[in-house]
């Protein structure tokens, strides 16, 4: 036999370098836009996935960044499609999504304070970053296809979790163990406990009593978000009707459930046959993935009599289609998204700071006034009055109270000083909407007081204050007022409260306090924010009433880093 031997002609080697060249270029641009998106929102998703490792119904939201990877990578595959070398529409759609995103994390700081990380609007404005990101590199024909997992991402946001959490979670917790206590009645392993919520549960071993406690943690709400996380990633690759999805997505929510229940009854069984370090140390961390897994296995499996079925793919670009690439090369596109990405990655860092504010989910850390009462050193603090006719202004729950701080004499100066007197006004309330309502620019305005020099300023750790100083023209005296709002958490849930801090500007008052703190981020937000809304900005001038407020904002900024001292 002989073996003949092609040479490789020109056209067949250009051909080769040219698949070689796309094919490399098909790994490359994706990787590179997933890195510009982890560059901008680098602590963002970081929060996310450090909440992985917790108790919480919220921890698969660190699934959701990987699920929708996954999602574009089975999606993102070139259909039968003409080549299409105008890239007008990529722009067009393109920057809004990539400045809006911009324009979120600098400005809205400023403007909600605590606020924008407790509703964790970074991760809200993440999706659109995404689209912008693919819109500008890929064109709006690839962001079409894989708009499902760009969509997917908006599953991130804990806000409305927490909103029902706070609402359902400790009726979702008692109907939890009113269906434990149901599958103990044939199987004695443990019994409940009287009194209290009903959660204590002893288990007899040997001699011994073991306690457990069913807390929300453990009443399947974990379970439950997890799955639903997972399940409707797969409603969005399955086929079959709407509703047969939904029924699919409630049956497994339901068995999740139920199985939380059997990792309880395993829990306790061990603790019975070998005691509570084995139960809690051996079974508890790792039962609950086990019954987990089992759960979305089962609901994979069942997925065929319910009508539904992995789709298949669509076909996807023949080779007889042209080989050149739908637009032109831009650098200028790669260049945009990498100054913005850089630009929301700077910003994005200094979102860090609001950790011990608020946690990654939106729980608030700190607690109240009435708990903590900071003072700055040297300075005493009394209370003067309670204030009750505002509960109709700010709710039947709420409270306002009126402080006074002193600075005392003392042999050792401190660093914050005053020959005046600062007044505080707290208020506490469930209803935050009241205190927006309720503002103290709009008081104060009401009454017909002079305002002026009204700006935001910063007061470390993600909190940001607004201060005016004001003239009553009843008397002819001249204030200056420092006011901040915060999430605070209490026994009765998340509650919210406003700092207000108020200083009689006397010609011969003497102030002695640091400069205030801030970093080049913020003052850049702080005096974009200003602007919009009208304030002076940092161009305060050497007066009097700046003096006063450069006072009270360090003040301010002492207050709040006491308070988060204590949290």
């Amino acid at each position: 036999m002989t073996a003949f031997i092609i040479p490789a002609t020109p056209a067949i080697r250009d051909a080769s370098k040219i698949a070689s060249r796309r094919l490399t270029t098909k790994s490359i641009r994706p990787a590179v836009a997933i890195a510009l998106i982890l560059v901008a929102y680098h602590t963002s998703i970081r929060s996310l996935i450090a909440q992985l490792s917790l108790d919480t119904p919220l921890a698969h939201l660190a699934l959701v960044p990987v699920i929708a990877v996954v999602l574009a990578a089975l999606k993102g595959r070139a259909r039968n499609e003409p080549p299409i070398n105008d890239r007008q529409l990529d722009w067009i759609l393109g920057v809004p999504l990539l400045v809006g995103p911009l324009l979120m994390n600098l400005v809205l700081p400023a403007r909600l304070s605590t606020m924008f990380w407790v509703w964790r609007i970074d991760l809200l404005s993440l999706p659109f970053f995404i689209a912008g990101v693919v819109c500008i590199l890929f064109g709006v024909r690839t962001l079409w296809r894989i708009r499902a997992a760009v969509l997917f991402m908006f599953v991130a946001w804990p806000f409305p979790y927490n909103q029902v959490l706070d609402r359902w979670l400790g009726e979702f917790t008692k109907l939890t163990i009113s269906g434990l206590k149901v599958a103990l009645g044939p199987m004695p392993i443990a019994v409940a406990q009287p009194g209290g919520d009903g959660s204590i549960f002893a288990i007899t071993h040997g001699t011994d009593s073991i306690k457990m406690s069913v807390a929300s943690a453990c009443s399947g709400a974990n379970g439950v978000v997890g799955f639903f996380i997972v399940g409707l990633a797969f409603m969005l690759i399955i086929e079959g009707s709407k509703l047969r999805k939904v029924l699919w997505l409630a049956v497994g929510a339901g068995l999740v459930w139920l199985l939380n229940i059997v990792r309880i009854l395993i829990i306790f069984a061990s603790a019975r046959a070998w005691g509570e370090e084995v139960a809690l140390d051996g079974f508890h961390p790792v039962i609950g993935l086990v019954i987990f897994n089992v759960a979305i296995v089962a609901m994979l499996v069942i997925m065929k009599p319910f009508g539904l079925g992995i789709r298949r793919n669509q076909q996807v670009r023949s080779a007889h289609v042209a080989t050149q690439p739908n637009r032109p090369r831009s650098s200028t596109a790669f260049c945009s998204v990498v100054v913005i990405a850089l630009a929301i990655g700077v910003l994005n860092n200094d979102l860090s700071k609001n950790d011990p504010v608020a946690s990654s989910l939106g729980s608030p850390r700190l607690a109240a006034f009435d708990t903590t009462r900071e003072t700055p050193t040297g300075w005493t603090l009394s209370e003067n009055q309670r204030i009750e006719w505002a509960r109709r202004f700010f709710g039947r729950d709420s409270t306002w109270v009126r402080y006074t701080f002193s600075d005392a004499h003392r042999d050792t100066p401190g660093e914050i000083q005053s020959t005046l007197p600062v007044f505080a006004d707290i208020i506490e309330t469930s209803s935050r909407d009241s205190l927006t309502a309720y503002g103290i620019e709009a008081c104060y305005k009401f009454h017909g007081y002079k305002v002026s020099k009204q700006r935001a300023v910063e007061l470390g750790n993600g909190v940001v204050g607004g201060t005016l100083s004001w003239v009553n023209t009843d008397n002819a005296t001249t204030w200056t007022t420092l006011w901040w709002h915060w999430p605070i958490n209490t026994p009765s849930g998340t509650r919210y409260e406003r700092m207000t801090l108020l200083m009689n500007d006397q010609p011969n008052g003497a102030l002695i306090a640091p400069e205030p703190n801030s970093n080049v981020a913020s003052r850049i937000g702080l005096d974009v924010a200003n602007r919009i809304k009208g304030g002076t900005g940092d161009n305060l001038g050497n007066d009097k009433l700046a003096e006063t407020q450069r006072f009270l904002t360090s003040f301010a900024q002492e207050l709040v880093s006491q308070r988060i001292a204590k949290a």
